[in-house]
């Protein structure tokens, strides 16, 4: 345990706001010398926070499997479409662990079902051999991260971590934001309750945003 690196494939254009506050997210739990971003868009971390400096690179995932520096097989990806799930034991089989896009892009279905757009298709198809999932909900890239690292340098298996499932997430002024189809870790909060760990300034941004469709940006 101690020495996973967890690898985050940028899929956006530019750096938006809420995307800023999942990486600043990261880098609170994931040592900097073993979080990785590829197709990152700016050559330093310090418009996200000048507290950490993770490893930072230009090029993409694909590109990089062509220098030879990530040993392919011993990288795994984190993937909803995987059969099976990551557990503690995987901690020495790899070395990477690999989320791009595996939260999508949540949205309703005719019948009321919600469904996913499949955004890790775009780091799938690099060809990997190993592939785990995280449960059977849609996650953020700092949820899926966090969930990893409970798993993989704590120990948990999922079954052991608590989850919050589509949460009402409360904005302010008697505003709230419901989750639909996403999993959170959770946490007691102040009133006992179980809440979702969300990055700090999310609520904030959620509330900013009341009026388009955070499920888009997420």
């Amino acid at each position: 345990l101690g020495s996973m690196k967890y690898l985050v494939e940028h899929l956006e254009e530019g750096l938006e706001e809420w995307c800023s506050l999942e990486y600043r997210h990261m880098s609170q739990f994931v040592p900097a010398e073993r979080l990785i971003f590829t197709k990152f868009p700016e050559a330093t971390f310090e418009k996200i926070t000048k507290d950490a400096s993770p490893v930072l690179h230009s090029q993409s995932l694909e590109q990089l499997k062509l220098t030879g520096v990530i040993d392919w097989e011993r990288t795994c990806l984190l993937d909803m479409e995987a059969s099976e799930e990551l557990t503690p034991e995987d901690a020495g089989k790899f070395d990477v662990v690999v989320a791009g896009g595996i939260l999508g892009n949540v949205h309703e279905n005719e019948d009321g079902s919600y469904a996913s757009d499949d955004r890790t298709a775009e780091v799938r198809q690099v060809g990997f051999a190993h592939r785990r999932h995280l449960g059977p909900l849609q996650m953020t890239t700092d949820t899926a991260l966090l969930t990893s690292f409970r798993v993989l340098d704590q120990g948990l298996t999922l079954q052991e971590i608590p989850f919050v499932d589509e949460p009402e997430i409360d904005c302010g002024e008697g505003a709230c934001t419901e989750m639909k189809g996403f999993r959170y870790v959770g946490r007691r909060g102040a009133d006992g309750e179980w809440e979702p760990v969300l990055p700090e300034g999310m609520r904030e941004l959620m509330a900013k945003s009341m009026d388009d469709d955070i499920l888009d940006n997420l």
